[in-house]
């Protein structure tokens, strides 16, 4: 297996490396090198960089295999260094490394070695130590300061069985970069590895942010965290209700907050999370977008047990026949869920998902590039087509519910560099928002039960469903009384002393153009859960 490299300037043999290098730079045993069916009489040479030596004598201690990748080349372009590493017995083992041409640093590298297939597994724990060994000996402990703490995510395919067998399935460990110790939000800048089940270090890739010229928020101009969440956790952006699903998996009744939104950490104000632009106070509980409604419930079946079930599903919830040629069909599935998806030449889009044990429909979606605007849907009639499309789902339990209204979301406004870009490429201003948002939440006692909802959009435009989603039938249960000796102010002094914020940065893209300047943000710190505060005790806690 060869990497193809386009416009190489160079390409140089074993020989010509290591007539500018010591042997042991690149760790293979003169008896390896040798061997190599590309030794030959160099007519050029070149002296990699010391970054550059440092890497490869690392990778070679860390992965001892890549010692039997003999047959090696160098080919080198104007920006980059190219290093390829093949098995001259074994076509499929192979190691391609790309580096900086003027620094000798790591851009990527990859790695397939047939032999580490058959090897052991080993825990999740020992990758994470394996691959935090790497960043150290590969750039360096003060490189690893600037990196924020790891995070894993895992694909596996493999049986689970201890034996010794063919492993599929990896590992991704990711170093987000940190700037001023902070990270830089929505993007991919820092080191990410990937490793196989047995610990093997197969992929790195190293992203650096170009900050030249950009101008990069003091963090000492922020404003502090119990500054901003005074200002917006008052008693109207949280909900009480009901949570069946709620801690130790027992009902109770708590104070939910509604939204997560980004604050400029040096203003106080609300932005757009891409954009970075101010965008207006949608946080707070609007009582008047709140109603109690009576539904005629139907109950008809949302289960399905395949694509033809799926499909008549879909001709009956949107009024649309996927069964003709011109709808293309794909499945996807994990160990909760399957997602049925069907698109067409028209950018159009339905997808369907349901519970992989039940069958039952959880989410469905249709999405049209073009849009009619026939007539524009007022407030109430919108809320009429919603209730018509959910009420032959709608299980026994839903005669009683409160529906909110999510009146339409304006798009952000465009900082004058965007503009720009508008300007430049043709592009349209965008309209105002046409999609209404409802949410219907079973009632009792009067009370708001939070997880147990049918969510419903509707296009204003055209009247047509956009998107349903519904957390129902649910398992019966019986909820404590509908009394609380926590009040909304007291919930409200809980999130703002108790509910952490972290600040990072954001860099605003617009059509793939990185803006001339960073943001500096607070965003509610949600890797434990969902924030609430206990109706009981006022104690502040994390529905995960």
């Amino acid at each position: 297996m060869k990497r193809n490299v386009q416009n190489a300037a160079m390409v140089l043999s074993v020989a010509t490396i290591l007539a500018g290098l010591p042997a042991a730079a690149l760790a293979a045993s003169p008896q390896a090198l040798a061997q190599s069916s590309t030794v030959t009489t160099a007519m050029e040479s070149i002296k990699l960089p010391a970054a550059t030596q440092k890497f490869v004598a690392a990778m070679e201690k860390l992965e001892p295999g890549l010692k039997t990748l003999t047959d090696r080349q160098v080919e080198s372009s104007e920006t980059y260094i190219y290093l390829d590493w093949l098995d001259p017995k074994s076509e499929e083992s192979y190691a391609f490394f790309t580096f900086d041409l003027k620094t000798g640093n790591l851009i990527s590298y990859e790695a397939y070695l047939t032999s580490w297939r058959t090897e052991q597994r080993v825990t999740e724990d020992a990758t994470l130590k394996k691959v935090e060994q790497a960043v150290v000996e590969i750039f360096g402990a003060d490189k690893r300061k600037t990196l924020g703490e790891p995070s894993l995510s895992v694909y596996d395919e493999g049986s689970g069985d201890e034996m010794r067998e063919l492993l599929i399935g990896s590992r991704m460990v990711s170093y987000p970069a940190l700037l001023n110790g902070l990270e830089i939000n929505g993007s991919n800048f820092g080191i990410e590895f990937s490793t196989d089940l047995a610990g093997h270090i197969e992929e790195i890739n190293v992203r650096e942010a170009n900050l030249k010229d950009v101008k990069v928020p003091d963090v000492k101009t922020a404003l502090t965290p119990e500054a901003v969440k005074k200002q917006y956790f008052t008693t109207s952006a949280f909900d009480l209700g009901y949570v069946q699903d709620g801690k130790d998996g027992k009902p109770g009744m708590h104070y939910v907050l509604r939204y997560a939104p980004t604050y400029d950490a040096t203003s106080g104000k609300l932005i757009d999370e891409w954009l970075g632009t101010e965008i207006a106070d949608n946080t707070k509980r609007k009582d008047a977008n709140l109603k109690n409604v009576t539904l005629k419930p139907q109950a008809k079946s949302l289960a399905v047990k395949g694509e033809e079930d799926v499909r008549k599903l879909v001709a009956s919830m949107f009024g649309i026949d996927v069964k003709a040629d011109d709808w293309y069909f794909s499945q996807e599935s994990d160990e909760e869920s399957v997602t049925y998806s069907f698109s067409n030449d028209n950018s159009d889009s339905i997808s369907v998902t349901v519970d992989a044990v039940t069958g039952l429909v959880t989410d469905a979606s249709h999405w049209e590039e073009k849009v009619e605007n026939k007539t524009v849907l007022s407030k109430e009639e919108a809320l009429k087509k919603a209730i018509s499309f959910i009420e032959p789902y709608a299980v026994s339990t839903s005669s009683n519910v409160q529906v909110e209204i999510y009146d339409p979301v304006n798009p952000a406004p465009l900082a004058d560099w965007m503009k720009e870009i508008d300007k430049e490429m043709g592009v349209e201003e965008e309209g105002p928002g046409y999609i209404y948002g409802f949410s219907f939440n079973e009632l009792h006692k009067n009370t708001p039960i939070l997880d147990r909802y049918y969510w419903v959009l509707v296009d204003s435009k055209n009247g047509k469903i956009v998107k349903f989603s519904t957390t129902l039938p649910m398992k019966d249960v019986t909820f404590p009384e509908p009394k609380v000796t926590v009040t909304e102010q007291q919930a409200a002094e809980s999130f703002v002393k108790n509910l952490p914020l972290k600040q990072s940065y954001v860099w605003p893209s617009y059509y793939g153009t990185k803006g001339p300047e960073l943001k500096l943000i607070y965003t509610i710190d949600t890797s434990k859960g969902w924030p609430y505060v206990d109706a009981m005790d006022g104690t502040l806690n994390f529905d995960e």
